[in-house]
């Protein structure tokens, strides 16, 4: 038993314990190994950061320089149609509007209206998915501008610059115009710029840019990857009443004007009081803080084109997105009469 326990069990014991020794002292040196792993895996790391910043970069800025290029070609047509520069010819079929029908829909349902607009489903990402395939014609001749204006204080001439309390505290309490020839239109008795000088003028004069509205909307659209929850959206938004007149596609922001409410969180009130009291519904261009830093700097003389840093989009399942705007301004008064958005 104690050759045995001296030729064998000695052995492994031994064996084992030089074993254990060398795992403990790689054990202890593991620490100076680590070290040089980790900064090789940091410097990988910012390595890829750097690349995916870069490219992101990238994209980012030839998407901009596409959009100031058309928000540029898109305002100097603006300005010639609405400073006389061009004669303009109005179309207003190519108008519609469903915010006064849709203010009252129920919440989480799709407005009647909406559902019964025609909507390809080749015009982009379509609202609560209801499209449908133009196989055997051009569904181009379909689209329409939408136009969302508010009837509640209006002058004569259309102007709306405050808010008379009670304001409406819910979406079926507020009040738009429904179609073009419903606008005030009392340029006679105002003496105002032809072509926009009253809500009418301005909704008329627009409509004459439906077809390039369109087009750049449907040649943007082709640029974009396929199944973003997300289209362009173009719009012309006026200083004197806070009309929106512009193209989406199929998505539904005409209907969903009534339903935007000022808060604390979007700053409407405090950016103006008068237009957007706290709690008040309706949306109005001009109670939103890209609007309006693009006015003053069009107004400074610091550049008519404002493009906002990128933020994150709640409505659109957090989809980051910038707000790009162009000013129209007539130059021989130098009146902002608005902003161009894309």
């Amino acid at each position: 038993f104690s050759s045995i326990a001296a030729f064998i069990i000695l052995p492994v014991i031994v064996f084992s314990l030089i074993i254990s020794v060398t795992v403990l002292w790689k054990i202890s040196t593991f620490s100076d190994l680590l070290e040089p792993v980790k900064e090789d895996f940091i410097s990988l790391h910012n390595n890829y950061l750097y690349s995916s910043t870069a490219l992101r970069a990238s994209l980012v800025s030839s998407t901009t320089g596409v959009v100031a290029r058309d928000l540029h070609v898109i305002t100097r047509y603006a300005t010639w149609l609405f400073f006389g520069a061009l004669e303009t010819i109005s179309v207003v079929d190519m108008v519609g509007t469903g915010t006064e029908e849709c203010k009252n829909k129920p919440v989480g349902e799709t407005c009647l209206w909406l559902k019964n607009q025609p909507c390809d489903c080749d015009w982009g990402w379509h609202f609560d998915e209801v499209c449908a395939k133009y196989e055997e014609r051009d569904s181009r001749p379909l689209q329409k501008l939408y136009m969302a204006s508010q009837k509640d204080d209006a002058w004569q001439d259309g102007t709306r610059n405050f808010t008379t309390s009670p304001f409406a505290t819910s979406p079926e309490e507020t009040n738009w115009w429904q179609q073009i020839s419903d606008l005030p239109d009392s340029s006679a008795d105002f003496g105002a710029e032809s072509n926009y000088g009253t809500s009418f003028q301005r909704a008329s004069t627009a409509s004459a840019l439906s077809g390039v509205l369109i087009s750049f909307y449907n040649v943007m659209l082709g640029t974009l990857p396929p199944g973003l929850p997300m289209v362009p959206h173009f719009a012309l938004m006026f200083e004197a009443d806070g009309m929106v007149i512009g193209f989406s596609g199929c998505t539904p922001f005409s209907a969903e004007i009534p339903f935007w409410v000022s808060s604390e969180a979007n700053g409407a009130a405090e950016l103006q009081p008068d237009l957007c009291p706290l709690g008040k519904h309706a949306y109005d261009p001009r109670c939103r803080k890209w609007y309006d830093d693009g006015k003053k700097k069009a107004i400074n003389g610091e550049s008519v084109l404002h493009i906002t840093s990128p933020y994150v989009f709640a409505a659109l399942n957090r989809t980051v997105m910038q707000t790009a705007t162009n000013a129209m301004i007539n130059k021989r008064t130098k009146e902002h009469i608005g902003q161009i958005l894309l």
